[in-house]
């Protein structure tokens, strides 16, 4: 293949986009980098579109669908107020980690430029200071913080430690900042939480249109600053500040996430035990008199093969270790093994259909215990045509959705809980059998035959009995 020595894709881009000096159309930018950069593609506008994607956050940001803007223009007069406290006062410095997104990846702290309202260099050195922590998943690493040191400046400005620093974005590329005071007395509490306000829900808004549930921050941000009106009007808050004071998102430093969202990275950074790692669940709220005998109607399926369902009936006063088992015994299930595990699905934005958050509610341990074991139905405050998911076995992860259908009162005499509909089975017969010229219903698939044979073997319960299959790896069939 012969090498391309011209400029990349990403440079060509870079090019365009600051030429431009504003947002561009998408079409426009695929025909004027097609129209610089030879390529083979087949598909050579599905190329450079695919490459647009990979380039967000570092070389552009998407203002919209249709437009693009550079980043380096995105940031240019971006403010943002970093609220003063009486150590950084005391010690004439604030934390480096204000300018994390607003610098160049790998931008050394030490070339940035500080400038005041005038244009005048404002001197400063970086300080910095490490330590060690211990984990035991990740062993001894060590930890390094740094302050930018102003201490003279604030001197000179009279800084109070409840005067804010606005900080404003000269030139996002050679990472210069312009610094400004605003006293106590200039602040205006109300403005300003109205901006802060506005900003969080520019961030839930790219959250809820996320395609997973998180938003990188390299992205969201300068995303932000290309989107924000009115831009040199009143700063906002930082933005980890307006996160922190969100109830509905949390951040971690690298992206933008659900409150209630929960990682395996937060169990090993946090060392925490299982029972720890989810939220506690709240005391049931008094409901309405009667509520407990309601019956909760649940359309259950599985998540990749939902041709087979059950209509599962629990009352309201039944927990979620009845419906576990009740779920365990309607999909062939092992009511004896394995743990299983409920999450409500909250619908989120984005105008897309069928997109979802999961917040947990809690496991179940068969053998008796789990955090959600003693909830009741009632107390999860369920609306008709709301759906929570469900995993039986942890390690093979079958998953399931349950979607309530209906709620009705209990039928004199009915037993609860129980399976009030099912699919009509579409029955497959035994390969063994077949091959004598008998029809018999297969209840078993063979994955040790099918992965050699290439193909789904199934069999019939005397045919996975033989000695032939004895110590084969065998899955019960669901229909």
């Amino acid at each position: 293949m012969k090498r391309d020595d011209g400029p990349t894709y990403e440079d060509t881009v870079k090019e365009i986009l600051t030429a431009a000096g504003g947002p561009l159309m998408v079409d426009k930018l695929v025909d004027e980098v097609l129209a610089r950069k030879a390529t083979a593609s087949k598909n050579p506008r599905q190329l450079v579109r695919s490459k647009l994607r990979e380039f967000a956050g570092h070389s552009l940001v998407y203002v919209d669908a249709d437009h693009v803007l550079a980043v380096p223009l995105a940031y240019k007069g971006a403010r943002f107020r970093i609220r003063l406290d009486h150590e950084s006062i005391d010690q004439g410095t604030i934390s480096a980690n204000n300018f994390d997104y607003f610098l160049p990846s790998q931008f050394e702290l030490e070339k940035v430029q500080l400038v005041d309202r005038a244009g005048t260099i404002i001197p400063f050195q970086v300080k910095s200071a490490s330590h060690e922590e211990e984990n035991r998943i990740f062993g001894t690493y060590t930890i390094e913080k740094k302050w930018i040191v102003l201490k003279e400046w604030f001197r000179r400005q009279k800084m109070y430690h409840k005067d804010h620093l606005l900080v404003t974005v000269e030139d996002w590329e050679r990472g210069v900042f312009r610094l400004e005071r605003e006293a106590f007395g200039q602040q205006q509490p109300g403005q300003i939480a109205e901006r802060d306000a506005f900003v969080a829900n520019m961030f839930f808004d790219m959250l809820e249109s996320a395609r997973q549930e998180s938003v990188y921050l390299f992205i969201s941000i300068p995303t932000l600053y290309a989107c924000l009106p009115d831009k040199a009007g009143c700063p906002p808050d930082h933005w980890r500040y307006i996160l922190q004071q969100d109830e509905r998102m949390k951040t971690d430093g690298f992206e933008i996430r659900y409150a209630e969202s929960h990682t395996l990275l937060d169990d090993l950074i946090k060392e925490i035990s299982p029972e720890e790692r989810r939220p506690k669940p709240k005391p049931e709220k008094k409901l309405a008199k009667g509520a407990h005998k309601e019956v909760y109607r649940f359309h259950a399926a599985f998540k990749h093969r939902p041709s087979i369902w059950r209509d599962i009936e629990i009352q309201g006063e039944q927990t979620l270790m009845d419906l576990d088992r009740q779920i365990r015994l309607a999909f062939n299930h092992d009511t004896y093994d394995h743990l299983s595990g409920f999450w409500k699905l909250v619908l989120r934005g984005g105008g897309k259909k069928n997109r979802y958050r999961e917040i947990a509610i809690g496991n179940i341990d068969p053998f008796g215990g789990g955090e959600a074991a003693d909830l009741t139905i009632a107390s999860l405050e369920l609306k008709v045509e709301d759906s929570l998911k469900y995993v039986y076995d942890f390690g093979d992860w079958i998953e399931h959705t349950l979607t309530l259908s209906a709620v009705i009162d209990p039928q004199p005499g009915m037993k609860y809980q129980r399976d009030a509909a099912r699919n009509k089975p579409k029955y497959q017969y035994c390969d063994n059998c077949k091959e004598q010229g008998k029809q018999t219903v297969a209840t078993w698939i063979c994955f040790t035959c099918s992965e050699a044979q290439g193909k789904d073997v199934l069999l019939c319960e005397e045919c996975i009995g033989t000695e032939q299959h004895e110590d084969h790896y065998s899955e019960e069939l669901v229909y």
